[in-house]
């Protein structure tokens, strides 16, 4: 499924997340890169097209697209998303940092793929789960 996609928003790890730097080389130098930057209290999406020089640190140690040197990218666009998680359940739910913002992204876009990437050690049995959490389409441990 990854593969027909024209955009895919993947993420940059921090902390213990899987790494997925060579992924995300992969899709920027196909041009199919799209990565998230918080702004406020969302998520905005950008092209990026040059990792080496399109990416900058936040203040939480993350990295993130420059909006001075990546474009927005526009929902619309993205075929398939990336969600990074703390954990994952059999029912393919997530924790995450407790912002909610993979949330309010993933509520819209019930016609997209989404896709939950962990280590295996982060799939457990159940999660407490809220009403606004919006499960992935997939959970691919490693």
């Amino acid at each position: 499924k990854l593969a027909n996609s024209r955009y895919i928003s993947s993420f940059a790890s921090q902390g213990t997340e899987i790494n997925l730097w060579e992924f995300n080389l992969t899709l920027c130098s196909e041009g199919r890169l799209v990565l998230p930057r918080v702004e406020g209290e969302a998520l905005a999406f950008y092209h990026v097209t040059n990792i080496e020089e399109g990416l900058v640190r936040s203040l939480k140690n993350i990295m993130e697209p420059n909006p001075n040197t990546c474009k927005r990218a526009n929902m619309d666009e993205i075929d398939a998303i990336i969600v990074p998680g703390l954990s994952f359940d059999r029912k393919k739910y997530r924790i995450g940092y407790g912002m909610g913002h993979y949330d309010r992204v993933l509520a819209p876009l019930a016609d997209k793929l989404k896709l939950g990437v962990c280590f295996k050690e982060q799939v457990i049995d159940s999660l407490p789960i809220q009403s606004h959490d919006i499960p992935v389409d997939i959970v691919c441990p490693f």
